[in-house]
């Protein structure tokens, strides 16, 4: 299937035009996953070349020797990136950042091993949203939740295609644009910072930085979809393990200090407030790990650096000033994930 509407699509494609888009996609133990990945890039329908880097950090199930069957197939298209070695592990690099650095595009959209696009017509959307609006950087759209094989419901900004400031990215945190949707310039890629390497969540801070210049531009039409807490995914570890989310926080508060040089010295509210978030986040993996002494803390700290962000963190907070109340919450909840 693919093989034809591929080879159509390349006939389309001005002979000798350089590559304008690369399709950046990482993978670690994907093997389940990937395939359908691989082929929403190839549905793509565009009127331009681009090309799949796909990079794997030393998989130990079938991952590269799907990635390599892929290559053979299509071999004008996809350029393999497969480490001997786990180099995540290592602290050596950010996968994605590193395969970008092979990119021969104007533009890199990123998608991991684990979600995969709805639209073929996701790439031709979005190079004509950053080619008309030469002052962004950053275009990203609204998306779809799979779990357990099933599509469900579409999350939207619930606006109309247009530019998004800067501030409401940060406040947005790392889960404002969906990873799968993310479309920016190589050339943010090309200058991203020294500080960048300590950010624990590298995504959130391509946001943050593809949208200095402009804003983000988004488009209210869903084409990708983000596989919920699956097997191997960044989320479902860090609820497992209270002291790296503890870990990851402080490098968060490190990086959004950075963050702080690219805004107006009169408005870093919003930096406060992505303290603050992250501050809950390390309450809600406490409470799932039943570590009660942290969850305390941290919603104490989120409450006293950002006041209401939830209703859900409201409920946590309160019980926490109430001794006898949160024992008997805390007792509650231990006995029902027994």
């Amino acid at each position: 299937m693919f093989e034809k509407s591929q080879e159509k699509i390349m006939q389309q494609w001005e002979k000798g035009a350089p590559c304008q888009v690369s399709i950046v996609c990482t993978t670690y133990n994907q093997e389940q996953y990937l395939r359908e990945a691989l082929d929403s890039f190839l549905m793509q329908e565009t009127s331009f070349p681009f090309e799949i880097i796909v990079h794997d950090d030393a998989s130990t199930d079938n991952t590269q020797e799907i990635i390599t069957a892929y290559c053979s197939r299509y071999p004008a298209l996809i350029i393999p990136i497969l480490q001997s070695e786990n180099q995540y592990s290592k602290g050596k690099f950010k996968p994605s950042c590193y395969a970008a650095s092979y990119a021969n595009g104007r533009f890199v959209a990123l998608c991991e091993g684990d979600d995969y696009w709805t639209s073929e017509k996701k790439l031709q959307r979005q190079y004509e949203a950053l080619d008309t609006h030469s002052n962004i950087d950053l275009c990203f759209h609204s998306y779809s939740l799979t779990s357990n094989g099933a599509r469900s419901e579409t999350v939207s900004k619930n606006r109309s295609n247009g530019s998004i400031a800067l501030d409401e990215v940060v406040r947005g945190g790392g889960a404002f644009c969906h990873t799968g949707s993310l479309f920016v310039r190589k050339t943010i890629f090309d200058a991203l910072p020294e500080w960048f390497n300590e950010a624990p969540v590298g995504d959130y801070y391509i946001q943050i930085l593809s949208s200095v210049s402009g804003g983000a531009y988004y488009l209210d039409e869903c084409m990708s979809s983000y596989r919920v807490l699956s097997e191997g995914s960044w989320t479902s570890k860090i609820r497992r393990n209270v002291d790296s989310t503890i870990a990851a926080y402080e490098r968060h508060l490190f990086c959004l200090d950075k963050v702080k040089g690219y805004l107006d010295p009169k408005n870093t509210a919003c930096i406060e407030h992505a303290c603050a978030m992250e501050a809950y986040s390390v309450a809600v993996a406490a409470l799932y790990g039943q570590n009660f002494h942290v969850c305390r803390d941290y919603v104490e700290r989120s409450f006293n650096q950002g006041g209401f962000l939830a209703f859900n963190q409201l409920c946590i907070w309160t019980m926490t000033r109430n001794k006898a109340l949160f024992g008997v919450f805390v007792n509650l909840l231990a006995r029902v994930r027994k």
